[in-house]
């Protein structure tokens, strides 16, 4: 046993193993942004700012980017049956048009309060405009 271990250190294949282990690790935690996208750079959870697009690699466990569409994006919340304001049922096809800010003050904003996958994110924003929709219909009357 101490034979092979001599050999294999010996041999030079713990620098191979060691750079492999490095670059896998670098693989595992690089994010490519591109624009119109934008990130926010975070470091121990706070705040540092925002990054150029590019090729980005964050130290795991010290520091992370969080990613954030720079386009318009569609939800589609599809037939939605409503109430109008005399209880009136209705039925309508609902889609929501949205854009994140583009300001460093509102991507910061959306890196603090916002989870890092932006899919969950775009669950609660499905849940607000589904809310919002009710609300405002609800509170209309669409007369004949």
């Amino acid at each position: 046993v101490a034979g092979v271990a001599l050999g294999f250190l010996h041999s030079g294949a713990w620098v191979f193993a060691g750079i492999a282990g490095a670059l896998a690790v670098i693989a595992a935690t690089g994010m490519e942004v591109i624009q119109p996208d934008r990130a926010g750079y975070m470091r121990f959870g706070r705040w540092v700012g925002a990054v150029d697009p590019g090729w980005h690699f964050p130290i795991a466990f010290i520091s992370d980017c969080y990613h954030r569409p720079g386009k318009d994006l569609t939800l589609d919340l599809g037939t939605m049956k409503v109430y109008t304001s005399r209880k009136t049922p209705i039925t309508a096809n609902v889609t929501v048009n949205y854009r994140l800010r583009s300001g460093d003050e509102d991507l910061k904003n959306s890196c603090l309060r916002l989870p890092k996958n932006f899919a969950e994110a775009e669950k609660m924003f499905r849940e607000a405009a589904e809310s919002e929709v009710r609300s405002v219909l609800g509170k209309k009357d669409f007369g004949q």
